[in-house]
């Protein structure tokens, strides 16, 4: 029997065992206390301990849930409540109550985090049952479930070889997560009964009880995937960039054979303080991270802030230049931490300006960093624009004196097709042939002034988008360093063509 999946939400194929994985509590017998509840908190804070890895995305979501579930207060709102309610009971109200407040924010980051909230609550109640998440075998199992969180696939990586559910994001920790590992992960619509299943998001089908013809196949394809993985394929013509929010994934992108970082996300420099950097804990960070790249090219972002994005100890509402008009100290210093380790390092590096406008604003910030060049004898850097707002595609002729532009996908699309981020990857088809004819008139300005073009959001993570990138004309796309097969399988289905 065949069934249609609706969404890819990491690309590949799997063929196994079905897990089903519950979250039913109700014919629980509740006899716990909230001792047990104690432990069970503990427990998982210990589990998140063990679940550390290189993956710095992966860190900072288990510290996030390791700060919710250490807060004194969770566990004294649990404890009041189970006066009047059973354990289980208890630990879904006061997290809920997390979860509403959340829902009716108007920020788009906050609802998007209800679903970590979630986490923890499943999280807590396993541990609680004694429904202990870790495998401790090696069987290979695909995991059907209602929706997947980001622990449940954690706790069991090394099993799971792929992912069946009903609702789900693109954008999700646990999507995130799969395409890293080369895990599918999909959602269908149907009930699957079966027990044996064959995954193919080539076909957008999942098979059960396929044939040896089906499985001998699936083999084959597996086989030569693994000459994909973690290294990248010699694709000449093309460039391989990085997306990278720290020196180990600046590091890791160097060992997968990067041509360059793409770009570096300093605003979670920042974010991960809770105080101003000065400039010379800025300044280690660059040089390190320009010493890493050696010959290869890196483009470091001014510091992006506003909207989902919030630094502790400023002020800001929406993304945008007058961020950096308003907290001219930050923007000083870092401009010179960046500058230095530059000019220290002898390596120009490139500076690309976010959620630029008008050429008004792209010059007024060049501006501020060329005299700060010309003042402290700074090597001067590539200046540049990421092109992210509907103001600046439309009026894009403008822009014949930028050094190079960085397309941003992932705000570009919220402000031409009033799409929230995961309306916008989930949805591409909605859109894509309308950005796809935009993309190309900047293809044709940038050839015609000579300008370096690259993009960077996330639709170049989707296959079927990265391709079609490739067949209008950009040869350059920058994604996470852990997708650096999805880069080499998109190259060379392109080329095969």
């Amino acid at each position: 029997m065949e069934y249609l999946i609706r969404a890819i939400l990491s690309d590949g194929i799997a063929y196994g065992r079905i897990k089903r994985i519950n979250f039913n509590y109700n014919d629980i017998l509740d006899k716990y206390t909230i001792s047990d509840v104690k432990n069970a908190i503990d427990l998982a804070i210990s589990n998140l301990d063990d679940m550390k890895s290189d993956n710095d995305s992966l860190n900072n979501y288990l510290e996030i849930q390791k700060m919710i579930l250490s807060d004194k207060y969770l566990i004294m709102n649990i404890s009041n409540l189970m006066k009047d309610h059973k354990a289980i009971d208890s630990i879904n109200i006061a997290i809920d109550e997390y979860i509403n407040e959340m829902e009716k924010s108007s920020s788009l980051y906050l609802k998007e985090r209800v679903i970590d909230l979630i986490d923890i609550k499943n999280h807590i109640i396993h541990n609680l049952i004694g429904d202990n998440l870790n495998q401790n075998n090696d069987n290979k199992e695909i995991l059907v479930l209602d929706e997947l969180f980001p622990t449940i696939l954690i706790h069991r990586l090394k099993n799971v070889i792929g992912v069946i559910a009903k609702k789900g994001g693109f954008t999700s920790h646990s999507a995130i997560l799969c395409r890293a590992e080369g895990i599918p992960f999909v959602l269908v619509d149907d009930d699957i009964k079966e027990n044996d299943v064959l995954i193919d998001t080539r076909r957008r089908i999942i098979i059960t009880k396929p044939n040896v013809l089906e499985i001998n196949r699936i083999n084959e394809i597996k086989a030569l995937e693994k000459n994909y993985i973690n290294k990248a394929i010699d694709h000449p013509g093309y460039k391989f960039y990085a997306n990278c929010s720290s020196n180990s994934d600046v590091k890791k992108a160097m060992d997968y054979g990067f041509d360059g970082v793409g770009l570096f996300r300093t605003e979670f420099i920042f974010i991960n303080n809770d105080r101003p950097l000065t400039i010379e804990e800025q300044y280690n960070i660059y040089s390190n991270a320009i010493k890493l790249v050696k010959d290869k090219p890196i483009t470091f972002r001014t510091f992006d802030i506003g909207d989902d994005k919030k630094i502790s100890y400023i002020e800001t509402n929406k993304k945008g230049v007058e961020n950096y008009y308003n907290n001219p100290d930050l923007f000083i210093s870092q401009i010179n931490a960046l500058l230095s380790a530059s000019t220290n390092n002898n390596k120009k590096i490139k500076l690309l300006f976010p959620m630029i406008r008008t050429i008004n604003e792209f010059n007024l910030l060049k501006k501020w960093v060329l005299d700060i060049c010309n003042t402290n004898n700074y090597l001067i850097p590539s200046i540049g624009m990421m092109l992210e707002t509907k103001d600046a595609i439309e009026n894009i002729n403008d822009f014949s004196n930028v050094d190079f532009i960085s397309i941003g996908t992932n705000d570009l699309t919220k402000e031409l097709y009033n799409f929230d981020r995961m309306t916008e990857l989930n949805n591409h088809q909605l859109y894509i042939d309308d950005l796809l004819n935009r993309i190309t008139k900047v293809i044709k300005f940038s050839n015609d002034n000579n300008i370096d073009l690259c993009l960077c959001g996330e639709l170049a993570t989707i296959k079927e988008v990265a391709l079609k990138l490739y067949k209008i004309g950009i040869k350059d796309l920058s994604v996470s360093p852990q997708l650096i097969k999805h880069l080499n399988i998109c190259y060379k289905e392109f080329i095969s063509e």
